[in-house]
């Protein structure tokens, strides 16, 4: 648990570089999970551009939300207020998240339920 807290305990006293690194390879629970913590470290190392980009990038469903608000604090309002997602945007960024967590299945659910149809239909049969 404490390593979930070293990227940004990391930033907070100025080892941005160190705090990206070890963003990197923490485990992810879901798709893009670190990417605002990493943004948010490039942007304390001055790289504001590379946190924007992987902002825009990003499934995570906190990232639009982040991307406005650098962009505000960085003073580009317009840009801020084109990055907030249209109700359509947001459920079709919704899908794709729920895609992406299928595909990644990292409990092996998906594994699970297919080894459990399986028994059924053996028992059925």
């Amino acid at each position: 648990m404490v390593a979930r807290w070293g990227p940004w305990l990391l930033g907070k006293v100025g080892r941005h570089a160190e705090g990206i690194a070890l963003a990197t390879t923490l485990p992810r629970d879901e798709p893009g999970q670190w990417d605002g913590d990493i943004a948010a470290l490039l942007e304390g190392d001055g790289r504001t551009e590379e946190a924007v980009t992987l902002l825009r990038s990003s499934s995570h469903r906190s990232a639009p939300n982040r991307l406005a608000d650098l962009l505000a604090r960085t003073g580009r309002p317009t840009e801020a207020v084109a990055a907030i997602p249209s109700t359509a945007g947001q459920r079709a960024a919704y899908e794709q998240r729920e895609r992406e967590w299928k595909e990644a299945d990292p409990w092996g659910i998906q594994a699970a339920l297919a080894q459990m149809e399986q028994d059924e239909q053996r028992q059925e049969a």
